[in-house]
């Protein structure tokens, strides 16, 4: 709801700007409506950015990959010794229980999968 009347803002904003031909003044609705523009266009950049952020560090989680790993290879594709299966992979990060996998509670079935030394592998 909030991005609709965002939009309608940013949509007044520059449909004024037209009429008035000019984009200066002192009129404080303006001034409001440039803020509200101002304040749409960072919220959609950091929600691009940490879109990509999930997505890539997902693909992290689900193989079994560490950052440093991924910047070592430069990218290139590899397998991790410690990619056991994307299921096995996100119970060793977030446990048995897919429930508690939002909530960072490590008690019973929350508990991530090893002791936190000695990992399985593909060899194991």
């Amino acid at each position: 709801m909030t991005f609709i009347f965002t939009v309608s803002d940013f949509y007044d904003a520059i449909k004024w700007g037209m009429n008035h031909k000019m984009i200066g003044s002192n009129d404080p609705e303006l001034s409001n409506r440039v803020f509200i523009m101002v304040g749409f266009v960072l919220n959609g950049t950091v929600a691009s950015l940490m879109t990509v952020f999930l997505k890539f560090h997902l693909k992290l989680a689900t193989e079994n990959k560490t950052t440093i790993e991924n910047l070592d290879k430069m990218g290139k594709p590899f397998q991790s010794v410690y990619d056991v299966g994307p299921k096995a992979n996100w119970m060793q990060i977030f446990g048995t229980n897919p429930w508690l996998y939002p909530f960072p509670i490590f008690c019973g079935s929350g508990k991530p999968v090893g002791d936190g030394i000695y990992w399985p592998t593909i060899q194991s």
